[in-house]
């Protein structure tokens, strides 16, 4: 097979040898550069006046080629200096504010502990951070495999190819997240969260639902997500979104140049979320997104670039000067790979940004905008992704049964697709009395029940040590308890089957003073989680001083309140990605408007 490969920057040369009749292609490091070569005919279509059909049908022609993929790439993720000096800044501002007259005792202290993790958070990111993926798909299903979070990658070998049967994944995966979707089996979500080393415990889940971003932090490769059942949006690669979705208004801008190539220059203006409040001028003024690409139509019409910009529509029309947008992402594709006679993406770098603080824009920019006055909105880079495919394979079978994985009888399965599983939750709805804790142990050697919190509000976090999402999420619970301290009662239910001395382990070092008990049973069958409803981890509940549920974490309505109370704090809203301490602040003020209103409601 004739498998070739493009370098897009001078003085990245890579030798490219074809191996069998799967469209498999192996890079080895080399000096010097190699010239592009001819254009495969099927592919390499310049039209002289492109339209969008021309550019679906060139999108389209090439990710044909790609029917079934498998792709190993590995990603190295850095922070940029202008990263660390916000932090910094943020840290000294917050010592001054801890320094000012009239503070009590546990706001200056909670100021110092948000200061010590913002300079614990550029210690600890001063390293690269890298990570290696392994996907397959048939076009019907597909399944991702990855290091479990915290696990070191030394190794560069992309996953072995066992079947994997119940032995396999407890000897062969043990540090492996493996994610499988078979449409045409109940519960078409299997995801393998391998063994945590901590308490020894095996985890997994079943459920009719898509991949959560929210579970494990991964993206698809490019051309990977192929239907929107198999995980949220924000998962899918960013050169995915060019013509592969109905979702917004595309335009045809022209061709432009990029390093030396002609590309043809296409924008996506998608979102629409009306803002209110913002201008004085009558009419309809939508929060917007803009995304432009620049398609290589040499190379699969595969985009050069993309840049992805938030920014404002009023009355149908899109304000100021694209240059003048807030950048949040850039990607550059650098090296592309030829493949049979499809093109895919082999080296990619994308830049994350984030609004410098010093130079917002405010309510009375908005009036300017529409006056047609240039506002210009200045970003920082503050993260650097670099994204290189160490193996592609197209036109390959895969066996229906890869993308089912059988789990070891051990394993604390969370089935939320079959209604005749153990793990059958309640059905607490508002209103319904509390139950009661059923527990193995409290951390603190003490014994707690609903009782002993009466007259006041109870925030319950079931979690765990062993989910990333929970770590990041239970400190806003210390910030709240802070908050209100003689109003609200905070308490953690970890699951069941833990050691204690690991939970307290967690707790100290993430500094959590309230109460924390270890659920009775196992993560299948525990007692308390399942009293409450809980299928999905974290998961809040707040009492009310009735002692009845007054609010939970899956309520409709959460993510309203954590949009207004992301503008109230100055958080760019979708937040996409976010550092930790905004991630905190985010959090607990969300929690505390449900608090207020819980608290003014005198229940």
């Amino acid at each position: 097979m004739n498998v070739r490969k493009r370098s897009l920057l001078l003085g990245a040369g890579i030798l490219v040898a074809g191996l069998g009749a799967w469209g498999l292609f192996v890079l080895r490091p080399t000096t010097g550069r190699h010239d592009a070569g001819q254009e495969d005919p099927d592919t390499a279509v310049t039209p002289a006046d492109p339209t969008l059909d021309t550019l679906r049908q060139g999108v389209q022609s090439n990710r044909s080629r790609f029917a079934s993929l498998r792709v190993s790439w590995e990603s190295e993720t850095k922070y940029l200096p202008a990263w660390f000096a916000l932090n910094e800044q943020r840290a000294t501002d917050l010592e001054q504010q801890s320094a000012k007259t009239g503070l009590a005792e546990d706001e200056k202290q909670n100021l110092l502990a948000q200061a010590t993790q913002l300079r614990d958070s550029n210690r600890y990111n001063q390293a690269p951070y890298r990570q290696l993926f392994d996907f397959w798909t048939d076009g019907r299903g597909f399944q991702i495999r990855l290091p479990r979070p915290g696990v070191e990658v030394r190794r560069r070998e992309p996953f072995p190819s066992n079947p994997l049967t119940p032995v396999i994944l407890a000897q062969v995966y043990p540090t492996t997240c493996i994610f499988s979707w078979a449409p045409a089996q109940t519960g078409a979500c299997r995801a393998w969260l391998g063994i945590d080393p901590r308490d020894g415990s095996s985890h997994a889940s079943v459920s009719d639902q898509g991949v959560e971003r929210s579970v494990v932090n991964f993206q698809f490769p490019p051309l990977g997500r192929r239907a929107a059942s198999w995980g949220t949006d924000a998962m899918g690669h960013p050169m995915d979104g060019c013509l592969g979705s109905t979702d917004g208004e595309f335009q045809v801008l022209g061709t432009r140049d990029v390093r030396g190539r002609k590309t043809i220059l296409l924008e996506r203006v998608s979102g629409g979320t009306a803002v209110q409040g913002l201008t004085t001028h009558p009419g309809q003024l939508l929060a917007v997104e803009i995304t432009r690409y620049w398609l290589d139509p040499a190379q699969g019409f595969l985009p050069l670039r993309v840049e992805s910009g938030g920014g404002w529509k009023w009355d149908g029309k899109v304000l100021g000067r694209w240059e003048d947008w807030a950048r949040y992402r850039i990607y550059d594709l650098v090296e592309v790979a030829t493949v049979g006679s499809g093109f895919y993406p082999q080296k990619s770098i994308t830049t994350a940004y984030f609004g410098d603080p010093a130079l917002a824009q405010n309510p009375a920019d908005i009036d300017k905008l529409i006056a047609g006055a240039a506002v210009p909105y200045k970003t920082v880079p503050y993260q650097q992704t670099t994204w290189t495919a160490t193996r592609i394979e197209n036109d390959r079978e895969m066996p229906a049964a890869m993308f089912s994985p059988r789990f070891p009888e051990d394993t604390d399965v969370l089935d939320t697709a079959n209604s005749a599983a153990p793990i059958a939750v309640g059905s607490l709805r508002i209103g319904d009395p509390a139950p009661a804790w059923v527990v193995a142990e409290w951390t603190d050697g003490k014994s707690h029940s609903l009782a002993e919190f009466r007259n006041r509000l109870i925030l319950i976090d079931f979690w765990g040590v062993w989910c990333s999402p929970c770590i990041h999420a239970i400190p806003a619970m210390e910030i709240v308890q802070k908050k209100y301290p003689n109003q609200l009662a905070c308490v953690g239910i970890h699951t069941a089957g833990a050691q204690v001395e690991k939970v307290r382990e967690t707790l100290t070092r993430l500094k959590l003073t309230f109460p924390c008990a270890i659920d009775c049973g196992s993560a299948r069958q525990g007692t308390t989680c399942r009293a409450y409803g809980v299928s999905s981890f974290p998961h809040m509940v707040l009492i009310n001083r009735e002692g009845k549920i007054a609010w939970t974490s899956a309520d409709k309505e959460n993510e309203a309140v954590q949009e207004a109370a992301a503008k109230r704090l100055g958080i760019r809203w979708p937040p996409g990605e976010m550092s930790e301490y905004d991630m905190h602040r985010l959090h607990a003020e969300s929690l505390s408007v449900v608090i207020d209103r819980l608290l003014s409601s005198n229940k």
